[in-house]
């Protein structure tokens, strides 16, 4: 049986502003309720070029771009980088502001967004797989992913496992291969597992890695507030193994105060490129931090196309992707149709542990 997370019971925000981006404001926390639809059509993308019909001008004034993450952190951060990329790229002479709207764990920035017109002046981040946080009974969500419109992944920060390099009892664990091997030389002795939030990807990952690997003793202590904490605790010896995201493990792996085994990646991370992903070394496990834009639904499909259009060039804007390189964000555009299957793909994930999680408590 799965052992219960521990639970570290203190939260911290992190204020930051970035400069260079177009400036957000901290907003009110919402919790509109409204009538919902089912999706409209995905669209599909064309970088034509050309700005006809309704949409030409499109937009006149701002469009409100809602982070469900607090201003600073790295959701915000990737909303801010992307945001006068996607303006560049609308036909119109308008501006994207950036509005921070946190709280009831994302979802008083989706409820802002699903009771929104679909008129394009209004979209809003996703991020996975905490967006499939609905399936928690507890939380009593009246909304799940059909209540919006998926439109494109924009960055993806893969999951990795590390291990300290002065940790001796890893000395001879340099792979994920090695790390499965040592757990089940040691089937009674449990491993402590950091871990920066309940039913994140650094948890799931653990899971598949566990599953993958047969063994059953690692156990997740969740830092629940946040990352640094997760770390901190990490490289104070308080867990044995670091379950985290390439971005938040670069800078110890460039420090050499850790091994990163493996990467769970499609393919390998352009940030670690000399670590094998998870496939290479018989883990078959694709599982990231996922940053993307939703929008309400029973939108035009020429206007979500114009949008969806104008995320795919900003995605490939070389002076966005150098920006992104920069600050250690991996562009992942997946956009219309494929970034609804994907989507799906993840929910079907968090459903599959949902006891684990506690979600049918």
């Amino acid at each position: 049986m799965k052992k219960l997370l521990a639970l570290v019971a203190s939260f911290a925000m992190i204020t930051c502003l970035l400069a260079g981006c177009n400036k957000g404001t901290q907003g009110n926390n919402s919790s509109n309720s409204g009538a919902v639809t089912p999706p409209s059509g995905s669209g599909s993308t064309s970088l034509s070029g050309e700005n006809s019909g309704a949409y030409a001008n499109f937009p006149t004034g701002n469009i409100t771009y809602i982070c469900s993450g607090s201003a600073g952190g790295g959701l915000d951060l990737c909303a801010r980088f992307i945001a006068p990329y996607i303006a560049n790229y609308l036909p119109g002479n308008g501006t994207i502001t950036v509005e921070n709207v946190t709280g009831g764990s994302n979802w008083n920035a989706y409820n802002r967004l699903i009771t929104s017109k679909p008129d394009g002046l209004t979209i809003c981040t996703l991020a996975t797989p905490q967006f499939s946080n609905y399936l928690n009974q507890s939380m009593q969500i009246p909304y799940t992913m059909d209540s919006y419109t998926p439109l494109a992944n924009c960055v993806t920060d893969y999951c990795c496992i590390s291990v300290r390099t002065d940790d001796a009892r890893f000395t001879d664990v340099n792979s994920l291969t090695d790390l499965a091997e040592f757990l089940k030389a040691n089937p009674d002795t449990d491993y402590l597992v950091s871990l920066t939030s309940g039913g994140g990807a650094d948890e799931l990952v653990m899971y598949e890695f566990e599953a993958k690997a047969g063994v059953e003793n690692l156990e997740g202590i969740n830092y629940a507030e946040g990352i640094n904490a997760s770390r901190a605790g990490f490289l104070g010896g308080e867990t044995d193994i670091y379950s985290g995201k390439v971005g938040d493990t670069l800078n110890m792996f460039n420090e050499g105060t850790v091994k990163v085994l493996g990467v769970f990646a499609a393919e390998r991370s352009s940030l670690m490129p000399d670590v094998p992903t998870g496939a290479e070394q018989g883990f078959d496990i694709v599982l990231g931090s996922d940053r993307g834009i939703i929008v309400p639904n029973d939108m035009d499909p020429e206007l979500y196309d114009l949008l969806l259009s104008a995320v795919e060039a900003a995605s490939n804007d070389p002076a966005y992707l150098e920006q992104m390189a920069a600050g250690g964000y991996e562009v992942n555009f997946i956009g219309g149709e494929e970034y609804v299957a994907y989507l799906r793909e993840i929910e079907t994930m968090v459903k599959g542990y949902a006891d684990i999680l506690g979600y049918n408590n």
